[in-house]
């Protein structure tokens, strides 16, 4: 009982919050990654081995620790592997993020795209059109005849034909040109698919929602237009409603500040919650632990910020020893045994200076505690450089 009051005393300093907040941005990449990959099981199973791995040292269970690590690093390398082309357009994504370039109005385009669709709507042809974004598709689209044509009704009405052997793929456009007739998209994995949808439905599906493209279906049987939007499915009525949102999409229309805001806390919601959680319990697990051991330490000294002009007049103990509390993996680990007391003499005048040294001083990681040090205090003696060869 004394032993985790003592754990629940730990003091919540800025490091301790600032890893909480990395740990939980950290899951929240990985999970929204993982939910648009279909790589969510596995990334949950690393993060439970790696939590495994955590209780596990915390109660010296070493085989075990290293048993789950060596899962977890098993893991990783087959999620890797597996999901190899997602992990790259993940990374492509994110250099985009930084180099991003403006792309122009193409109005003509999304009219006469949203007109052809509209039409074949009416002709009882089915159809399916890609309108590419940032990222690339390349990867996940198998066959296609490579084609390099300028968008026109008659080219779109003639691709979609029956008697075309190009009618039941589909028909990328990218930067204003149809550059791919035929193409074979990946099926959607989802089980909330519409009992009437079908292979050009689900494909549209497993396209958007692994990528920021836009897929339009055109249905043969009920003959009407839906646009799938990562897992948004919008069902259009009208030629210009579906022109308006192919110009807006292509666009990036700049939202106001309190949008941007308000879009960055509503938006995947659901995985801001479940990273928020899982943050919680590993890092309560990490700090919140009442098992520990008790170590006695000799760490150096280390003056930082002397003022300048002044310098230290008769140098002080050249170390002290301190008395820590954690647990056991944590006291074994490089950090501890490389910590030195780093006393910040900014702001001091000439004179003698005492300073208390505390787990601040000693830059103490999450989870480990100083019970005392001897001396308690440095005392230090400044004197300005005419002084210092008396």
């Amino acid at each position: 009982m004394v032993e985790l009051e003592a754990a629940m005393r730990i003091p919540l300093d800025w490091r301790r919050i600032v890893d909480f907040i990395v740990l939980a941005g950290t899951l929240y990449i990985v999970l929204r990654w993982a939910s648009r990959a279909r790589a969510m099981r596995i990334v949950l199973v690393i993060t439970a081995l790696y939590a495994g791995v955590l209780i596990a040292r915390q109660f010296d269970l070493l085989i075990t620790a290293w048993i789950l690590q060596g899962g977890a690093l098993i893991s990783v390398a087959l999620l890797v592997i597996v999901f190899q082309p997602e992990v790259r357009r993940a990374l492509s994504r994110l250099d985009r993020q930084f180099l991003s370039r403006p792309r122009g109005p193409v109005s003509v385009l999304d009219n006469t795209l949203a007109a052809a669709a509209f039409q074949l709507a009416r002709q009882g042809l089915g159809a399916l059109f890609v309108v590419t974004g940032d990222e690339p598709i390349g990867e996940l689209l198998e066959g296609g005849t490579i084609l390099g044509a300028d968008i026109s009704s008659q080219l779109i009405t003639a691709l979609f034909q029956k008697s075309s052997p190009l009618h039941d793929g589909a028909v990328v456009v990218e930067n204003g040109r149809i550059t791919q007739a035929g193409a074979v998209l990946p099926l959607t994995q989802r089980r909330d698919v519409p009992s009437q949808y079908g292979t050009r439905h689900r494909a549209a599906m497993g396209l958007a929602e692994r990528t920021d493209a836009l897929c339009i279906v055109v249905s043969e049987e009920r003959s009407d237009v839906t646009l799938m939007r990562g897992r948004a499915i919008i069902h259009m009525k009208t030629a210009p409603q579906l022109s308006a949102v192919l110009e807006n999409a292509v666009n990036h229309p700049r939202l106001s500040p309190w949008m941007r805001a308000r879009t960055l806390v509503v938006s995947n919601w659901r995985i801001k919650l479940a990273s928020l959680g899982l943050a919680s319990l590993i890092w309560s697990a990490a700090i919140f632990d009442p098992s520990s051991t008790v170590r006695d330490l000799a760490v150096p000294i280390e003056f930082r910020n002397v003022p300048v002009g002044l310098d230290i007049a008769t140098p002080p103990v050249t170390d002290i020893s301190v008395e820590l509390r954690g647990r056991t993996w944590l006291m074994n680990s490089n950090e501890i045994l490389g910590l030195v007391a780093r006393l910040n003499l900014a702001g001091s005048k000439a004179g003698v200076r005492s300073i208390r040294v505390d787990s601040g001083t000693l830059g103490l990681p999450p989870g480990v505690e100083m019970i005392r040090a001897m001396p308690p205090n440095i005392e230090v003696q400044l004197v300005k450089h005419n002084a210092s060869g008396r």
